[in-house]
């Protein structure tokens, strides 16, 4: 009888390490699922700054070449 319950805490003490582990590894999974949520993010918000940075460089080179075209035509 001594034997079986021994037995029995082992099992438990087994069960309760795969439990922790199984956690372990969720929490991890959740992290790195994060890690890449927040890496596209990152990397979307560059691609927004370099669009806006290409659409300021665009619209003053567009008013650059207005106002050379506006000044020759006024004289």
């Amino acid at each position: 009888h001594d034997k079986r319950e021994r037995e029995r805490r082992e099992l438990a003490r087994e069960q309760q390490r795969l439990d922790r582990e199984r956690e372990a590894l969720r929490l991890e999974r959740r992290q790195d699922k994060r890690d890449r949520e927040a890496e596209k993010r990152e990397r979307e918000a560059e691609k927004r700054a370099e669009q806006r940075e290409r659409e300021r460089e665009a619209e003053t080179h567009v008013a650059k070449g207005f106002a050379k075209t506006s000044s020759r035509s006024s004289r």
